[in-house]
């Protein structure tokens, strides 16, 4: 078992540049895309970076649909290289496989889920830290369907979940972390959005559920 707090320290502080030293069992770089593989536990971690290059957010922005199969329309910014990164992934898996990401690490993780539920791999838990819509209806239909084991969160004001606008729709159920940034700096929006604020909201939250 892994732990989600650890999931968030890896996915919203770990694996952005410069990468934080001991915390990988292995970095690769496929592509484009950075990907994060910790063993714990008999356990196998797959950890995906929000947006951090203009490649990064030139893919943010090309939101025009992609049709996969088995899933229909997809983000075609998001779906694109995720081929590869399974591929590269597939033979790294040890034990159960946790899948998790924050931005469009999140997105890029529920889509490494729906390739491996598609190649018939299991997953044993998805978790997304303020994921932007990586697809439309089919898409949240086929995770719902699929992806029974998750935790993903929306943090207040953060705009990042809500976009791209319809027919892109939320794939999984979100939950508000409802952690405001220090002072003044509650009222920029994107301020809800970093991945040190988010760490701290899913750590006060794992509190408060071990404390009910």
């Amino acid at each position: 078992m892994i732990r989600l707090v650890d999931l968030a320290y890896w996915s919203c502080l770990c694996i952005y540049a410069p990468v934080t030293p001991n915390v990988f069992s292995k970095v690769l770089q496929v592509g484009d895309i950075t990907v994060g593989v910790v063993y714990q536990n008999g356990c196998t971690a797959i950890v995906l970076p929000g947006s951090e290059s203009l490649e990064d957010w030139l893919a943010d922005l090309d939101a025009l649909p992609h049709t996969v199969p088995q899933l229909d329309m997809v983000h075609w910014g998001l779906w694109q290289g995720m081929e590869a990164v399974f591929a590269a992934v597939k033979p790294l898996i040890v034990g159960d496989l946790y899948l998790t990401g924050h931005s469009k690490g999140a997105a890029q993780a529920a889509n490494l889920a729906a390739l491996c539920v598609i190649n018939s791999v299991p997953v044993r838990f998805l978790a997304m830290f303020e994921s932007p819509a990586p697809g439309g209806q089919q898409y949240a239909d086929f995770m719902k369907r699929h992806i029974t084991s998750y935790f993903s969160t929306r943090n207040g004001l953060d705009p990042v979940p809500d976009v791209p606008l319809a027919p892109f729709v939320t794939p999984l159920p979100q939950t508000d972390l409802h952690m405001a940034p220090a002072g003044l700096r509650k009222a920029v929006p994107t301020d809800w959005h970093l991945g040190p604020l988010i760490y701290a909201g899913v750590q006060r939250y794992v509190a408060s559920e071990a404390a009910k």
